[in-house]
């Protein structure tokens, strides 16, 4: 009897708890709604950590690609490096570029939600 009333107050403790969160969502819906940001502003912030994630992946690989190319044994190696070195710079600048207007794009749209 003495374990069951000691279990008691952390069991009516932890339904409390349960309860409480729900009951307040249930009371007011429209608080939560508000929270939300709009469809504009998720989507371009979708596209901005998309955009990130590209220029990451580009940074990588010209890391990973001049280490290679500190290593390199043969002319034609050296060479293909040199190339996806080259092609990986510019295209890390355009990813630059494109995350710099995204990021523009989410500060106009979720400033107007």
């Amino acid at each position: 009897m003495t374990r069951t009333l000691r279990l008691l107050p952390p069991v009516l403790a932890v339904l409390l708890a349960l309860a409480t969160p729900s009951s307040l969502l249930a009371a007011s819906p429209d608080a939560a709604a508000a929270a939300e940001p709009s469809k504009n502003c998720s989507t371009a912030r979708k596209k901005a950590d998309k955009e990130q994630r590209s220029l990451t992946a580009a940074t990588e690989s010209i890391a990973r690609d001049k280490k290679g190319r500190e290593t390199c044994s043969s002319k034609s190696m050296c060479a293909r490096y040199d190339t996806a070195i080259s092609d990986m710079e510019k295209r890390q600048a355009r990813h630059e570029t494109r995350l710099t207007r995204f990021k523009e794009d989410v500060v106009k749209s979720c400033a107007t939600s």
